[in-house]
């Protein structure tokens, strides 16, 4: 028998759930900020790639016992044709996702019914959580939130990698 005050927490899709982004929508304009973020480097081509597609690879195969952003930084480690240090790469990354990546905010578009749900759904109390594919460091996360008309405040824990 369901019982409403058995539910206290409610979780949530990120990519068309809470927000409409496609990511073959998503993937060129992200590739072409990356590019511009690393264009002073004499292996953007590397760095962008290694980004894009083997780290994704990386934390895909992870098993678990470690973050994906763990597995990101060991994949990294273990590039030394790459010409970058992890941590130089993860501070670089930082930079671009408080720089470059808010040029992406025009392949998010706003679910407005989603965003009054979720605001009901925290006016009744319940918990929220945004379980998404943990690839993206949680900055990268609650931007695309806000950009689809949300406030991040309300959710309590957001998966990121």
């Amino acid at each position: 028998m369901y019982n409403r005050s058995m539910i206290k927490n409610i979780f949530f899709d990120m990519d068309g759930t809470l927000i409409d982004c496609e990511i073959d929508k998503f993937i060129p304009p992200y590739k072409t900020a990356l590019v511009r973020k690393f264009a002073y480097h004499p292996n953007c081509a590397g760095i962008v790639r290694a980004i894009i597609m083997e780290s994704v690879k990386a934390m895909l195969a992870n098993d678990g016992s470690h973050t994906n952003r763990e597995a990101f930084i060991e994949y990294v480690r273990s590039c030394d044709s790459l010409g970058v240090t992890a941590e130089e790469l993860e501070n670089a990354m930082t930079d671009f996702y408080n720089e470059q990546y808010l040029g992406l905010k025009s392949v998010v578009n706003p679910k407005p019914v989603m965003a009054e749900a979720v605001k009901v759904l925290k006016d009744k109390g319940y918990r929220l959580v945004v379980t998404t594919n943990p690839l993206f460091p949680l900055v990268a996360l609650l931007r695309r939130l806000e950009w689809g008309g949300h406030k991040p405040e309300y959710f309590e824990f957001v998966t990121s990698y």
